[in-house]
């Protein structure tokens, strides 16, 4: 895998979380823990799920396999949330940055919340996370829509435009 899809692709999910945070916090605060029927129930949730989701595999990533996932719970407000994924995004970044052709090719161990261990190349893992994020983001937009605070796209194509605007 190209070093340089993976850190655009990075890059998207970045914007894609950041466009959908934002929008999420111009929502009626009390519809935000609100059960619309989503993976996570809420916006809050599924906001909580997908950075729980991002901290989880940079541990795992860097060699540490959490026991369990972060989500709504462990965060008491939008705000709580943008804190931490800000200082994930640091810490992201940072392993982006050190990254190498050959580390996205190695083969990575990690064991699950479950206790199953797995196997894969570190790259694979990587899409993994963007693919899993966008899935949640699509839930998010609809939750935002039927709450009156319908977001911009996140299409790939329209970041990709913006960045060459």
């Amino acid at each position: 895998m190209d070093l340089d899809a993976v850190r655009l692709l990075y890059d998207y999910n970045h914007w894609a979380n950041e466009r959908l945070l934002a929008v999420a916090e111009t929502a009626p605060r009390e519809r935000l823990s609100e059960r619309l029927g989503a993976s996570f129930d809420s916006i809050h949730g599924t906001l909580a799920h997908v950075l729980g989701a991002e901290i989880l595999w940079l541990s795992r990533w860097r060699g540490v396999s959490p026991p369990r996932l972060l989500g709504g719970e462990d965060f008491d407000s939008l705000a709580a949330i943008r804190a931490r994924w800000t200082a994930q995004q640091h810490e992201l970044q940072a392993f982006l940055d050190d990254l190498t052709p050959e580390k996205l090719a190695a083969p990575l161990q990690y064991t699950n919340t479950s206790g199953k261990t797995f196997r894969y190349p570190l790259w694979q893992l990587m899409l993994h996370l963007v693919n899993h994020g966008t899935h949640h983001r699509s839930e998010l937009a609809d939750m935002l829509t039927r709450v009156g605070a319908a977001p911009p796209p996140t299409d790939l194509i329209v970041f990709l435009a913006e960045r060459t605007a």
